[in-house]
């Protein structure tokens, strides 16, 4: 799906972006993907581990936390993945419009925290150390989301949000235990990476990063 599916001009493509269409076109990648490799939801709900996915309100910019079944988790996962603006579309999860969980909470291990977990694996697609920095031109994503306000000021927010998660992270609370899964400071793939030889690094770091994590948890 990343090395392939995400990287060819029916999915991403700007110049169908400047002309009003999607720059990222989740509808046609969902509808490939599951033609091409559907989710085997059989087996993804034989676990009894509830699952979670996140999802941002455009209406009032809060984050949902919505327990995914076999009948949702399709629609639930494109609506968590659907950048605002990028992809011009809103899914409905209970008739409610919803966009990319990362605008209202990027990391949502303190919500994880408050449902019970008291040990909490956590991956980052950033190198620990990152700090994000708050947008230098706000009136510009006011204006951007000028009919979704509350959308818009909670993209404002991220920043804030985000860098306290990473606080969290590092400083838990005394009944919680918290592993860090993350990349190198090298690490060179980010959101719209369309280069395979960099995804394909990318990848192979996320793995040696997995063992060395899994290496220091059956050690101890």
């Amino acid at each position: 799906m990343i090395t392939d599916y995400s990287c060819r001009p029916e999915f991403i493509n700007f110049k169908r972006f400047i002309k009003g269409g999607h720059w990222l076109d989740l509808d046609w990648l969902w509808r490939i993907t599951i033609d091409d490799i559907p989710i085997d939801t059989n087996t993804l709900f034989t676990q009894n581990i509830p699952f979670y996915v996140v999802t941002t309100n455009i209406n009032t910019g809060k984050a949902h936390y919505i327990q995914a079944t076999p009948d949702n988790v399709i629609e639930l996962l494109k609506a968590s993945c659907s950048v605002p603006l990028a992809y011009r579309n809103y899914p409905l999860i209970d008739n409610q419009p919803m966009t990319d969980g990362g605008v209202a909470d990027s990391i949502p291990v303190e919500k994880a925290y408050q449902m019970g977990a008291k040990e909490i694996t956590v991956i980052l697609s950033r190198p620990l150390g990152y700090v994000k920095k708050a947008s230098k031109v706000p009136w510009l994503t006011r204006q951007f989301l000028s009919t979704q306000p509350q959308l818009a000021e909670a993209a404002l927010q991220r920043a804030n949000i985000y860098n306290r998660t990473i606080s969290f992270i590092n400083n838990p609370p005394p009944d919680c235990v918290i592993h860090v899964i993350a990349p190198p400071k090298n690490f060179p793939v980010g959101r719209l990476t369309k280069n395979r030889q960099k995804l394909d690094i990318g990848y192979q770091m996320g793995i040696e990063q997995s063992k060395t994590w899994l290496s220091q948890i059956t050690s101890t």
